[in-house]
């Protein structure tokens, strides 16, 4: 009997998983940083500027750099380099980026701060920091973004700023082309409008000034591998809007989905609906600080509120608050959590009184992903759930006759 029980507990421990600390998803770029990703010391920022009226000049070691016109032309080249890899505190090719923020230091130096709005581009063509000059590249004539050696389409332009102002700019797009294979050559910062901008480099000897790029990714194991339950609201979503398993795996939203089409790229949860969503293979856990664990992918026309709870069985649930649409950001350390919690349960509730409430094939929020940045490994072990059931009535039956049998052993010496 001893042996039988033994066994059935190893079994349960080794069905249940064991846990492991996975790179967590938020992971920062910044010259003299270690960001406790395994990385080490970050050395890979590169930046300097080229200018029209120096054109040999080369500035890689300048503590601030210059974009301005038209007096004189300055443009900001910088690139993180070695950030894309299979390797600790790399971001893994192919993943999601949910997120990704270019931050810089306006220079306290005379006239740095800018009332103007300065485009950021990507750089389409390779330079070298310690040689680049004005007329040793790109044409000898500065960068132009003409999709040859610069994006046409800025990726987004910088806010009007003042002297030691900290700016951040949202450049998810340029990295997530990167991730996704495109060749990752940096952004160069290009002048729009007479009003320069001066900001700090690499070089400048507080760490904090210097460049740095946060990113938030999502491997392939992030997201949600399963549903638990789906209750749609009312007024109810109705054809392709009503398929939960659309909710799974990384976010691939498109619009033009149709009421009588195949089935939408996310799943509508109707007025007051809730969808029950489940990691399999990794946990959501804290990550200790004040990082984001937890992202949600709301999509669709309009925007949606969502109340958000966690569970680390499905059964006793924790309020974690509530996201106000599109893709939103939850910190759980912020609700008393940490790195040793762990939750495999999300569930979503569509706020009944936001948002769109008149009856519609895709009314109520309409979730297209959630991703467990921080998080824990799960052993890839099959599930009992399918005959869970009927696994625990096999061994209550197989205890119950090893007992009869004992017991009648037993009368029978007697």
């Amino acid at each position: 009997m001893r042996k039988l029980a033994l066994w059935i507990g190893f079994f349960i421990v080794t069905a249940s998983g064991s846990g492991g600390a996975q790179p967590q998803g938020n992971l920062n770029y910044q010259d003299g940083f270690d960001d406790g990703h395994g990385l080490g010391v970050y050395q890979g920022t590169v930046d300097t500027q080229i200018k029209f009226a120096e054109p040999d000049a080369n500035f890689n070691a300048a503590e601030f750099l210059w974009v301005d016109a038209p007096i004189t032309t300055y443009q900001i080249l910088i690139e993180f380099d070695g950030i894309v890899g299979s390797g600790p505190g790399q971001l893994e090719p192919g993943s999601y980026v949910a997120d990704a923020d270019l931050v810089l230091v306006v220079s306290g130096e005379a006239n740095a701060q800018s009332t103007n709005n300065h485009p950021l581009h990507t750089l389409l063509e390779p330079w070298d920091a310690d040689l680049i000059t004005w007329n040793n590249d790109f044409g000898g004539d500065g960068v132009d973004a003409n999709d040859l050696e610069a994006s046409s389409v800025a990726v987004v332009a910088t806010p009007p700023a003042e002297q030691n102002e900290t700016i951040r700019l949202d450049v998810t797009a340029a990295v997530q082309s990167w991730v996704g294979g495109a060749p990752n050559h940096g952004l160069v910062l290009l002048p729009g409008g007479s009003n320069g901008l001066a900001i700090r480099t690499s070089e400048d000897p507080i760490l904090e000034n210097r460049p740095l790029l946060e990113v938030s990714t999502c491997a392939g194991d992030s997201f949600a591998d399963s549903y638990q339950d789906y209750f749609p609201g009312s007024p109810a979503p109705a054809g392709a809007a009503t398929f939960p398993d659309t909710s799974l795996g990384a976010p691939d939203y498109e619009p033009g989905c149709t009421q009588h089409g195949p089935p939408c790229d996310s799943v509508s949860l109707g007025v007051g609906g809730t969808i029950t969503l489940r990691f399999l293979d990794n946990a959501l856990t804290g990550s200790g600080g004040p990082e984001t664990d937890l992202w949600i992918f709301e999509v669709g026309p309009d925007v949606e509120d969502t109340f958000v709870e966690i569970s680390a069985d499905g059964i006793v649930w924790h309020d974690i608050g509530k996201i106000f649409g599109s893709t939103s950001a939850i910190d759980i350390d912020a609700f008393g959590f940490g790195t040793d919690d762990s939750f495999t349960f999300v569930r979503l509730t569509d706020d009944p009184i936001e948002g769109n409430t008149a009856p519609a094939w895709h009314v109520g929020a309409d979730i297209d992903a959630i991703c467990a940045l921080s998080s824990t490994s799960v052993s890839p072990v099959p599930s009992l759930r399918p005959f869970g059931i009927a696994f625990l009535a096999m061994l209550i039956a197989l205890i119950a006759t090893r007992r009869g049998l004992r017991g009648k052993g037993h009368r029978s010496l007697a």
